[in-house]
């Protein structure tokens, strides 16, 4: 006994839900595949913004480091004491109106050097001070607590510098001159008497940081922080995780990590800058989600729409040949020995009218039945005599060109029979073997054979001269394809009591092999030009139709990317050339021959 099969019904519920299927595993593909790419993007991006603000900003500390140190460079036996080593000997440098004018211009010197650094400020020992600030046009003085931290650390630390970041200013004593600032602090000291005489303070103004931020971060939500030296200096957000910053980049130059705050979810890229330095720029997980959620949400929309339409339209086909089988059911019920029903096929799905009218054709009468199988021998035999036909009547014309060769040649009309010679030769290559592929050589050679034929009729006011890289004379191609170019610029570039230069060239531009067709005729407007490639593209009938059939041929044989181009310039020139793969045969010699 037979298995009874499953119902169309079942099959065509089956095909939905693997299109339901299919149309979920797609929205996950595109949702991972788009959420790893911008995680991709996202890293890359911002380790280079983070190289870039790295090279920036401490760059801003190194030299306000380096600058640090200039009032410490005490006298010895080659280098003089500075002036203002000389001053802070001196003593009273708020009332010595000579440093202070030298403080100021040198100052100003320096920050228009150096655009990161906000104020310099020099103290003596007893607190009382003298600085200079980028945004005023003096010197001004100033006062210190000699009990506050950094000062009493400065003047222990005999010369080294130490840099105070703004969240310790406060709690190291800083007064509000400071606020909002990075502090280089470093002792002016002589070495030789083991004395301090000062303390020399650089200012940078953490704005100048934010505004470099500002500069390369590659989203408005991204924060950063900064530690410098293996210690906190400068931080956007709150991250008290420094040490691990320094454990998740060893030994590497940058890392990415998920880090929290406030029970959010963050992106960390950390970036060293040199052993104890490194950048840390935070983004919002949101942030690096956000447009993939909306590309997400327009392709659930799009799937979801394709889904509907796809149920809709099964429900359509499902019914569309149900209700058709249930007629030519119910007609077969009907079916007797002498009754034999037809059914209409009107409103048929196209691929069910052939079933209804086979069924229709059965119920016919048998003479009828007979007499259409009478009308299918007769166009069978018909088909037959007709191929019989045209594999005759090219063979009939050779012979007939040869014939005619042969009474010309005796009649000694060489004109004639050469001409006969060409034609039968051009025919022969055209109509024999017509998807056989032949060599470069075959083809260019068939292509002034056609000009020596074409010379009968235009005389000398047509000329050919071909132009071919000897070692692509071996490569395979299809046939027929330099002829109609040549034949199409006679007909149309040809001026009356003008002649006409065709030059065809040949060479290798990598993988293609380069065939170029120029001619020195009429040429053709640009309205013309323009309308003549949109028909070539679009697959309309055109007037040129040997262009339109070497364009046909090269797409259906070699693909979409090989094709006939045109350019062109009234009165001066046109220029057909196409482009075909580069395929190997054998033998290789060079051309390089005139016809006319």
């Amino acid at each position: 006994m037979r298995k009874r099969g499953s119902s169309i019904h079942a099959r065509l519920k089956a095909v939905t839900m693997l299109q339901v299927i299919i149309c979920v595993i797609a929205f996950l593909f595109i949702s991972i595949s788009k959420l790893a790419e911008a995680y991709r993007t996202y890293e890359q991006n911002t380790v280079q913004a983070a190289a870039l603000y790295s090279a920036d900003v401490f760059s801003m500390l190194d030299n306000a480091v380096e600058i640090s140190k200039f009032p410490g460079l005490i006298n010895n036996t080659v280098t003089p004491q500075t002036y203002i080593a000389n001053a802070l000997q001196q003593g009273n440098i708020q009332e010595n109106f000579d440093f202070c004018s030298d403080f100021y211009l040198n100052c100003k010197s320096i920050m228009a050097q150096y655009p990161s650094l906000d104020k310099i400020v020099i103290y003596e020992l007893d607190g009382s001070a003298v600085y200079v600030s980028r945004s005023k046009a003096n010197y001004y003085i100033s006062q210190t607590n000699l009990e506050a931290p950094w000062f009493i650390t400065a003047i222990k630390n005999r010369g080294a510098a130490a840099v105070i970041p703004p969240s310790a200013l406060a709690a190291e004593g800083f007064g509000p001159l400071f606020d909002g600032s990075i502090v280089i602090t470093r002792c002016v000291f002589n070495p030789w008497k083991l004395q301090a005489l000062g303390v020399y303070a650089v200012v940078i103004d953490t704005a100048a940081m934010e505004n470099a931020f500002l500069g390369v971060r590659v989203q408005n939500e991204q924060q950063f922080a900064i530690d410098y030296d293996g210690r906190p200096l400068l931080a956007g957000f709150e991250n008290e995780n420094y040490a691990d910053t320094f454990a998740a980049l060893a030994p590497q130059k940058s890392a990415t990590r998920i880090a929290t705050q406030d029970k959010k979810l963050y992106l960390d890229v950390l970036y060293r800058y040199n052993a104890n330095s490194t950048v840390t720029i935070r983004t919002p997980l949101s942030a690096v989600t956000s447009t993939i959620f909306e590309i997400n949400l327009l392709a659930l929309i799009v799937l979801a729409a394709t889904l509907v339409v796809f149920i809709i339209l099964i429900r359509k086909l499902f019914r569309s040949i149900i209700t058709p089988l249930d007629r030519l059911t119910s007609a077969f019920d009907r079916t007797t020995g002498t009754t034999f029903p037809t059914v209409s096929s009107a409103q048929l799905p196209e691929d069910l009218q052939p079933v209804f009218a086979a069924y229709n054709r059965m119920s016919e009468r048998i003479d009828i039945l007979v007499n259409e199988g009478m009308r299918k021998d007769m166009a069978q035999r018909e088909t037959e005599l007709q191929l019989l036909r045209t594999q005759i009547n090219p063979h009939y014309l050779y012979n007939t060109l040869e014939c005619i060769h042969m009474r010309a040649y005796t009649n000694r009309d060489y004109d004639v029979a050469s001409m006969a010679e060409l034609l039968g030769s051009n025919l022969q290559y055209g109509l024999r073997d017509t998807t056989q592929q032949v060599t470069l050589r075959t083809e260019i050679k068939k292509a002034q054979e056609y000009m020596k034929l074409i010379s009968y009729h235009y005389g000398d006011r047509v000329h050919l001269t071909t132009h071919a890289d000897a070692g692509i004379l071996h490569c395979r191609m299809i046939k027929l394809l330099l002829q109609p170019l040549i034949e199409n610029a006679i007909q149309h570039g040809l001026q009356p009591d003008k002649q006409l230069h065709i030059e065809l060239l040949a060479y290798r531009a990598d993988d293609d092999i380069i065939l170029q067709v120029t001619d020195d005729g009429a040429g053709i407007p640009s309205k013309v030009l323009k309308s003549l490639r949109v028909e070539l593209e679009s697959g309309e009938t055109v007037n040129a139709i040997g262009l339109r059939n070497v364009h046909r041929r090269l797409q259906l044989r070699y693909g979409e990317r090989y094709k006939v181009n045109i350019s062109s310039v009234v009165n001066q020139s046109t220029v057909v050339s196409l482009n075909l793969p580069y395929m190997e045969a054998g033998g290789t010699h060079a051309l390089s021959s005139d016809a006319g």
